[in-house]
């Protein structure tokens, strides 16, 4: 109940949260009353104080404290005076006469401030304890104030509920507050930083100038996928030394032409970075852009405008996200910590995607003839006018770095109309890369030659040779074609069955071994396919025959059986590699059992712990050039055995078994692939329960 100034209730029974009182006189000391009155229980009377009230004291703020921001000051308080019914507050600026009459009486130990203090003063207050025996003055306190625009520390405010509308100067770093907010203030980083702190995606909007020296730095939400969380917007540019992104969504949104970002701008995250431009030439021209972070995600979205930036540096899987149109000019760029050529990158580039473009300008660096290279795979191919091979250009200039932008033609040493050349994949890409593919149906052994037109019809040195073999020893076959069960076609094929001895089986479609075919002795051409080694759940599997062509090999393990994929004649096939579940023993004795880009899935069967879901049965099984993505419950068993691999990458917690002394694992440099979070590669000690 609030009394009021010296109010009175009389009751004949009073009951608080279902306690009655006794006979009495309730004051605010009670807990329940407001004001300087009291409640008078049953005729008891006014309160009995035995002495005049004691002096205040402990005061909050501290007397003589001084640079106090206005912003963080609410309310006075101090100690409870004993047998004081209430208190007068005295509060006045130094520069002036205290007032003559209380600027409030309470009957709590503080005083709510009903405005903000000014900044820069220096203040006087007084405490006076009442009672109907007296009043007892505390001493005269004093604090000071700081100027309002200056900040530090993490704030629990707005900016602008903290200085209004003039510049904020920090006198120390600042961490903004993580509740959604829009700022009109301008900053003065005053050589600390600036940290824009969203709270995992709480929208931030800021049409103030934060100006150096100092640095911004701006922590969104780690996946960054709110659009936007912060805005960076206007009509006064941003001018900080430097910016640090360590997560989430930036758009820039200044007036076009006004920088929104300016200084060396670095990317640091672990989770995913954009900067998303809303308007034209939103960073100053003369800032770089460095990615620094082995992981994590950065793109630059266009979104259809034009910006200029001095330098541009950027990761594996980093992009420039153009939109339709956009085009960002920068000086200097280096991907995948490779320096790039004067030139125009788009789409095919690799690192640019939408309809616009990067470019870097100045003079073209030409192509030399002689570190430039031209290749063939496979070297050998049918001569049926179906089957291709590849030719790969990879323009380089005279210090070996790519050369991009250049437009490439390619020439068979044969008659006219003798073999197909298909149309190049576009201009040098950002790896100098032009990619072609030939046939023919004439056997032979043309000689291919590359000419860069760009640079004046320069013929590079080097040339590429294909074998096209007559093709009269293929039997075509597919599950259509050959089905084993007439009325499951899915079912499958038997291989050495369909196939007579002495000719190739070429897949004209999917192809699927039969689960009681055992395997195959045949040998396979892929022809763009994709075949499929299926053990039916435990069967005993033997693929032996030589496996060639581009497609995708699928090997479908388990159960009580191995499957194995061994013979005389070594894999030669391009594509890519799946293997599921296990054990699949690896034993060629000469050339490669496996090739291409290689996903190891599932888990090894049960009644062969320990041979792993990849099991070596000989050395160099895989190709030197194939990249592993090994995935939950995969395992690989070196058996004792060694061999040399292209790279490593993790998507589930997955074994690599060494056994002995003598095996030897010899990965490529992995530290650029996909290792998903919190997953491991675990190398046990191995014990061979079985050994099939």
């Amino acid at each position: 109940m609030d009394t009021g100034a010296d109010g009175v209730l009389k009751v004949t029974t009073l009951t608080v949260n279902g306690v009655s009182q006794s006979k009495g006189a309730y004051t605010a000391s009670s807990g329940f009353v407001l004001g300087s009155g009291y409640i008078d229980v049953d005729n008891f009377g006014p309160p009995v104080f035995l002495n005049p009230p004691g002096v205040p004291a402990s005061p909050t703020p501290a007397d003589a404290a001084n640079a106090i921001h206005p912003a963080s000051l609410a309310k006075l308080t101090w100690a409870a005076a004993t047998e004081a019914a209430s208190y007068d507050v005295y509060l006045w600026l130094a520069s002036a006469t205290k007032p003559v009459t209380p600027t409030a009486n309470v009957s709590l130990t503080e005083y709510a401030l009903p405005a903000q203090v000014l900044p820069l003063e220096t203040y006087q207050w007084q405490v006076v304890a009442k009672n109907i025996l007296g009043s007892t003055a505390g001493p005269e306190w004093t604090f000071s104030t700081m100027d309002r625009r200056d900040i530090s520390g993490t704030l629990t405010q707005s900016l602008d509920a903290i200085i209004g509308t003039g510049p904020a100067r920090l006198i120390a770093d600042v961490t903004t507050h993580w509740a959604s907010e829009t700022s009109v203030s301008n900053v003065n980083l005053n050589s600390f930083q600036l940290t824009v702190e969203t709270g995992g995606g709480n929208g931030h909007t800021y049409h103030g100038a934060i100006t150096g020296p100092g640095t911004l730095r701006i922590q969104g939400r780690g996946d960054a996928s709110w659009d936007p969380e912060i805005v960076l917007g206007g009509t006064l540019a941003n001018r900080p030394d430097g910016v640090i992104l360590t997560s989430g969504h930036v758009a820039l949104s200044k007036t076009a032409g006004v920088d929104a970002l300016a200084g060396p701008i670095t990317v640091n995250t672990d989770g995913t970075v954009r900067i998303h431009l809303s308007k034209n030439d939103q960073i100053n021209d003369a800032s770089t852009i460095t990615s620094t972070a082995s992981s994590g995600f950065f793109h630059l979205e266009m979104n259809g405008f034009r910006e200029t930036i001095s330098g541009l540096t950027i990761k594996p899987g980093h992009t420039v996200a153009t939109g339709t149109g956009g085009v960002l000019t920068v000086t200097d760029l280096t991907v995948n910590d490779v320096p790039m050529s004067p030139g125009t990158y788009t789409s095919s580039s690799g690192f640019v995607t939408g309809t616009g473009s990067v470019i870097v300008p100045g003079a073209t660096t030409p192509a030399a003839a002689g570190t430039s290279t031209v290749a063939a795979s496979p070297t050998s191919q049918r001569a049926d006018g179906v089957s291709t091979a590849t030719i790969t250009v990879t323009l380089l200039n005279a210090t070996s770095n790519p050369v991009a932008g250049k437009n490439v033609t390619l020439a068979s040493s044969r008659a006219a109309g003798t073999d197909t050349i298909s149309a190049a994949s576009g201009s040098s890409n950002a790896y100098g890369v032009v990619i072609f593919t030939v046939k023919s149906s004439t056997p032979g052994t043309p000689v291919f030659t590359a000419t860069d037109v760009t640079d004046s019809n320069l013929a590079i040195t080097q040339t590429a040779t294909v074998t096209f073999t007559a093709a009269t020893n293929v039997m075509d076959i597919s599950n259509t074609l050959n089905p084993w069960e007439p009325a499951n076609p899915a079912a499958g094929i038997k291989i050495d069955v369909v196939v007579v001895p002495g000719k190739t089986a070429r897949l004209v479609g999917l192809t699927q071994t039969h689960w009681t075919s055992g395997g195959f002795s045949r040998a396979v051409d892929l022809n763009d396919n994709t075949l499929i080694i299926d053990s039916g759940g435990g069967n005993a599997c033997t693929a032996s025959g030589a496996i060639s062509g581009n497609g995708l090999v699928r090997v479908n393990a388990g159960g009580i059986g191995i499957l194995h994929l061994n013979g005389s004649v070594g894999n030669t096939y391009t594509g890519t590699t799946e293997i599921n579940n296990g054990p699949v023993k690896l034993g060629k004795t000469t050339g490669n059992a496996l090739n291409g880009t290689i996903t190891v899935n599932g888990v090894m069967s049960n009644n062969f712990p320990g041979t792993g879901t990849l099991w070596w049965g000989a050395n160099n099984q895989i190709n030197d050039a194939s990249n592993l993505t090994l995935s939950a419950g995969a395992s690989l068993n070196f058996a004792g055995y060694s061999d040399t691999l292209g790279t490593c990458a993790l998507t589930g917690d997955a074994n690599l078994y060494l056994t002995g002394s003598t095996s030897i694992a010899h990965f490529a440099d992995s530290s650029a692939t996909t290792w998903t979070a919190a997953k491991q590669l675990v190398i046990p000690r191995l014990k061979v329960v079985n050994t099939p």
